[in-house]
């Protein structure tokens, strides 16, 4: 399941976020390929994070992390990015489906006023982030779920038309909801 196959989705809920918290959010795949993001970072949308970066962490040991001060904190040691980093502070939560992961969606402070009501506002954050990547996993399964139900339709409709038999399906009114080309020749029409 890829998140780049509900970008639009994501790139709503980024917004969002920062039209409520008014913190600027970058979401990511599993990959760590930028899906969405607000403020600086929504240039950046389909390129990958910096190497070694905190959300990297995050993806690996599967559960949320609090950087605080990433260019001296020890979270952020190995990051390219040490040193020239503009985060002043982030929150990065893993987003999971049945166990897979699916990406990280985080919270980013660039100026001190967010970094307080990120610092301060820590526990109802990770649950709220929790919800949020809770629905966009859900939003996933249901595309996903409607994409093999119509490629399965299809499927059936091919098999359907392929018999030697010719084949007219109808609702409880009596409409014709579909009919195999077989019968279309036998009757002599077009659908």
């Amino acid at each position: 399941m890829e998140l780049f196959n509900i970008q639009s989705s994501v790139q709503e809920v980024a917004e969002a976020i920062l039209t409520v918290l008014n913190v600027d959010v970058t979401i990511v795949d599993k990959n760590l390929n930028r899906v969405a993001a607000t403020g600086m970072y929504k240039d950046l949308i389909g390129k990958p994070l910096p190497k070694n970066c905190s959300f990297e962490m995050v993806a690996k040991i599967g559960e949320p992390q609090f950087i605080d001060s990433p260019n001296i904190s020890e979270k952020c040691f190995s990051c390219s990015l040490k040193g020239d980093c503009a985060e002043l502070a982030a929150i990065g939560y893993p987003i999971k489906s049945q166990g897979e992961l699916l990406g990280v969606i985080g919270l980013i402070a660039f100026d001190l006023e967010q970094k307080k009501r990120i610092q301060e506002n820590y526990d109802s954050l990770v649950v709220f982030l929790s919800k949020l990547g809770d629905l966009l996993a859900g939003n996933l399964n249901y595309i996903n779920t409607i994409n093999r139900l119509t490629i399965q339709s299809q499927e059936i409709k091919e098999i359907i038309d392929g018999l030697d038999n010719g084949i007219i399906c109808t609702d409880t009114m009596g409409k014709i909801k579909f009919i195999n080309s077989k019968a279309e020749d036998y009757l002599q029409i077009k659908s």
